[in-house]
C-alpha cells in the first residue's frame, strides 16, 4: 500500500466504493475472526453460553488463559479502525450541521480511545489495581467506550433526518436504510431494558438473569446489531453531501 493510500485511510479519506468493498469488510472481518478464535478458545470445561457470560468473559485472564489475547486484539482493532470511519461521517455530516456532526464525532472519539482501553484493562477479578479489582475498572471503561461510540452514531442521525423530512434538506440518504440501521442499533438496548423491568418487576436478582431476560444475551444481540448498524451505515451515506439549501450560496 502506497504512503499516500494509507494516509488517505488513517484520516477517512477513502471513497465510498474504498469503504464498502475494503475497509469496512476489513475491519468487521478482523473484529468476528478475534471474537470467533476468542470463543473457541475458551475452556470447553467452563461451558461458555451467552445467556450465562458476557461477551467481556472471553476476554478474561481467569477464565481463558489463553483466548483472552484474541478478544483484546479484537477490541483494540475495534477501536483504532473506527477512529478514521467517524472522520469519513464527520466530513459528510457537517455538511448538514456543523455542531451536529462535531457533537457525534466527539462522542465517538471519546468512545473509540476507551474501546481500546478495553483490550488492555480485561474482565479478571484476581488483579488488582491500586486496590480496585480490574473487573471493575473493566466495566467502567466498556459502559463509556461502547456507550461514547453508540452516542456519537446516534447523534449523526439528527442532521440526517433533518436532510430528509426538512424543506431544507435534499433527501441525500437512503431513507429505507437509515430506518434498518437506526431500527438495530436500538432494538438491542431497547430488548435489553425491557428485559431488566421484568427481572424488577418478577423480583430476579441474579445476574444475567434466565434464558432470555439474561443481560449477557441481550448484549450478544446488542453487539451484533451495532456492527450490523457500522455497515449498514457504510451504505446509505453518500459519497457527497450537499449543505442545506438556505446554507448553500
Amino acid at each position: 500500500m502506497r504512503k499516500e493510500t494509507l494516509k488517505r485511510y488513517l484520516t477517512g479519506r477513502f471513497s465510498k466504493k474504498e469503504l464498502t468493498h475494503y475497509y469496512m469488510p476489513l475491519m468487521l472481518s478482523i473484529i468476528i475472526i478475534c471474537i470467533v478464535i476468542s470463543y473457541l478458545s475458551f475452556p470447553p470445561e467452563l461451558n461458555y453460553s451467552i445467556f450465562e457470560r458476557t461477551i467481556s468473559n472471553l476476554g478474561s485472564r481467569d477464565d481463558s488463559p489463553y483466548g483472552w489475547y484474541f478478544l483484546s486484539i479484537g477490541m483494540i482493532s475495534w477501536g483504532v479502525l473506527m477512529i478514521p470511519l467517524f472522520l469519513y461521517y464527520h466530513r459528510r455530516i457537517r455538511q448538514i450541521s456543523k455542531h451536529g456532526a462535531r457533537t457525534g464525532t466527539i462522542f465517538g472519539f471519546i468512545g473509540c480511545i476507551f474501546v481500546i482501553l478495553i483490550g488492555f484493562f480485561t474482565d479478571d477479578r484476581s488483579i488488582l489495581i491500586f486496590g480496585i479489582e480490574m473487573r471493575t475498572i473493566h466495566v467502567i471503561i466498556a459502559i463509556i467506550g461502547i456507550g461514547g461510540i453508540a452516542l456519537g452514531l446516534m447523534s449523526y442521525s439528527i442532521p440526517i433526518q433533518v436532510d430528509h423530512f426538512s424543506k431544507r434538506g435534499h433527501k441525500q440518504f437512503n431513507g429505507k436504510l437509515v430506518f434498518l440501521g437506526y431500527s438495530l442499533i436500538y432494538s438491542g438496548g431497547i430488548g435489553a431494558i425491557i428485559a431488566e423491568i421484568i427481572k424488577e418487576i418478577q423480583g430476579i436478582n441474579d445476574f444475567p438473569g434466565p434464558g432470555f431476560l439474561s443481560f449477557s444475551f441481550y448484549e450478544w444481540i446488542w453487539m451484533l446489531t451495532f456492527y450490523a448498524f457500522i455497515a449498514i451505515s457504510c451504505f446509505f451515506i453518500p459519497e457527497e453531501v450537499k449543505m442545506l439549501k438556505d446554507k448553500q450560496k
